[in-house]
């Protein structure tokens, strides 16, 4: 392609060239592994290139979807059997791994080549976010893709992720691939297991091992969703006090970490307790300039912000569209014109599925504003009550 050639002799490419490369992508090479390894490439070099000599680094990344807590609770799993993690992220919409790490006090999230080291030296796990130091050109990408409407578009997504991975030496790369048809990597089973089977070609062009999961992500995870409602759901497991629904997701999550690992790590993950995981974190909030304590105080606060409801409207079966919940939280987010706003948050009441009378609780929800009824009435929208059956399309269409 002549664009990436351009793309590769300059230092500084204009938007204007960046977004011709992801309309070409999108109608002439969508999938194509030999383009993505190169963008992958391209992306990394833009920036620092780290790397753990004899070290075997491991993290795993998702294809986005709210409600699962994959990206925060799987690489404590790892630091704690002493596997290095340097875990480069983006923002998430509504809530991902390093957005909501980044609501703690002092939590120092853009990080130097050094910092990264001293980091990893001290815990061996380090969160931090893509920025000018590392793959500054992704982060350029990301957004451009945003724009264009190229999220789904495999080429780039396998590019994008597995270019964070060579910027911070990771040798061992998981995905969680979120099925839905919301879903960036996958609407559909068999469109995720084919997008599955690619990015492994794109990653093993790169002497990358990667694997892959695909989780059903029409239903959600677990009933936190929001930035500061993620750290209220790991609290709640921290504190031995999870819901049955969280601690199902808790232990979802503990599988992907297993499937990932080498064999001689498998039965040591399996054995790990909760407190062993509360201690990675409590190591990880330390070594990056956060406490322990500002971490219960919030998730504590944020429980008892929750003082706002939705209610069934009528008897039966209740189900939620994550992709208009998302929709509404990220729309509040953008309103606010801060990187890592969080003035609202939801805590879903009833797992899908489940009947519910009139006038039931379903739904509990934060909001900074004074006046809650616009965002209640949206909030309503995103729940649907059945009186005989919950469908895809009833998801989806609401």
């Amino acid at each position: 392609m002549q664009l990436i050639r351009e793309l590769e002799a300059t230092t500084d490419p204009t938007d204007e060239l960046l977004s011709a490369i992801i309309d070409e992508i999108k109608s002439s090479y969508a999938i194509d592994a030999d383009v993505s390894a190169r963008l992958a490439t391209i992306y990394a070099q833009s920036g620092s290139v780290i790397s753990f000599p004899q070290e075997m680094c491991i993290d795993v990344a998702s294809t986005g979807g709210p409600s699962s807590l994959s990206t925060l609770i799987i690489p404590l799993f790892f630091s704690s059997v002493r596997l290095p993690v340097p875990k480069l992220g983006v923002p998430g919409r509504p809530a991902g791994g390093i957005d909501s790490l980044v609501q703690l006090p002092g939590y120092r999230y853009s990080l130097s080549s050094d910092e990264v080291y001293r980091v990893m030296a001290e815990c061996g796990y380090a969160h931090f976010l893509a920025n000018d130091s590392f793959a500054p050109l992704d982060r350029r990408i990301f957004d451009l893709r945003k724009q264009n409407e190229a999220m789904n578009v495999p080429t780039l997504t396998a590019a994008s992720l597995l270019a964070k991975k060579i910027a911070v030496g990771i040798r061992i790369a998981g995905l969680d691939i979120r099925v839905a048809p919301h879903g960036n990597f996958g609407g559909t089973w068999e469109e995720a297991k084919d997008n599955a089977i690619f990015f492994k070609n794109v990653a093993r062009k790169l002497d990358i091992n990667a694997i892959t999961i695909l989780s059903d992500a029409k239903f959600p995870f677990q009933p936190y969703i929001g930035r500061k409602e993620a750290l209220l759901a790991l609290w709640k497991i921290f504190e031995c006090d999870a819901c049955d629904w969280l601690t199902y997701h808790y232990n979802q999550c503990k599988t992907i970490a297993i499937a990932c690992v080498p064999m001689e790590y498998k039965k040591q993950i399996n054995s790990l307790s909760v407190d062993n995981i509360k201690q990675a974190f409590d190591m990880n909030l330390a070594a990056q300039g956060a406490r322990y304590s500002s971490f219960c105080e919030i998730a504590q606060n944020t429980y008892e912000l929750h003082s706002e409801f939705v209610l069934a409207t009528h008897d039966g079966f209740v189900a939620y569209s994550l992709n208009s919940l998302r929709e509404v939280l990220v729309k509040e987010q953008q309103l606010s014109g801060l990187p890592f706003a969080d003035p609202v948050g939801v805590r879903l009441l009833k797992r899908s599925g489940e009947w519910v009378e009139q006038g039931a609780p379903v739904l509990s929800f934060r909001h900074e504003a004074l006046d809650s009824g616009d965002l209640r009435k949206n909030l309503s929208k995103c729940v649907c009550i059945d009186t005989w059956k919950i469908s895809t399309s009833d998801l989806e269409g609401v």
